[in-house]
């Protein structure tokens, strides 16, 4: 007698290690978007996943920081990816002389864009981590703006804001 039986794949745990690029503290509450997947890290700025053999993209939220984005790859043992992030004064970095705010993050159903001044025209691209479009706007006139989402499902998504041929990206968390 003969049983065909289905194998799981062997999954081995992915660390990452959260911390300030400039302090080297960590950062706690740093959000991780990787396969569909959001993580928090702890105090000590850990947070873990199991996964499968694979390459996986992921993007790493903490308030007050620039996102980090990189891949990490899984080849049959456990891998600890650290991330360090740094200090960011407006979505688009320290440099950036058109300071944006978008909040609250995470959210339930609605964020802000808010500039420091009002613009001509604003675009905004919402997409899954996964990279689908799901939302799509042209503001004109605004300094202020305000985009609900309770018609999408919970997760994580990446808020794209084009402004002046820029564009800004940031990891968003709709809860």
């Amino acid at each position: 007698m003969t049983e065909d039986v289905a194998l799981a794949p062997l999954e081995y745990t992915v660390t990452f290690v959260v911390s300030d690029a400039e302090t080297s503290d960590p950062i706690e509450g740093a959000e991780i978007a990787i396969d569909g997947n959001t993580l928090t890290t702890n105090s000590s700025g850990e947070a873990t996943i199991n996964m499968p053999d694979g390459t996986y993209s992921y993007t790493v939220a903490a308030s007050d920081y620039e996102d980090a984005d990189g891949e990490v790859n899984v080849s049959g043992a456990p891998v600890t990816e650290e991330v360090m992030m740094d200090f960011a004064t407006s979505l688009g970095g320290r440099e950036n002389n058109q300071p944006i705010k978008v909040y609250p993050n995470p959210t339930e159903d609605q964020i802000t864009i808010e500039l420091s001044e009002t613009v001509e025209k604003i675009r905004i691209i919402i997409n899954t981590t996964e990279g689908v479009r799901v939302y799509k706007a042209t503001a004109f006139g605004v300094r202020k703006h305000h985009t609900n989402l309770n018609n999408l499902p919970k997760g994580p998504y990446i808020i794209e804001i084009l402004l002046d041929e820029k564009s800004y990206k940031k990891l968003i968390i709709l809860k």
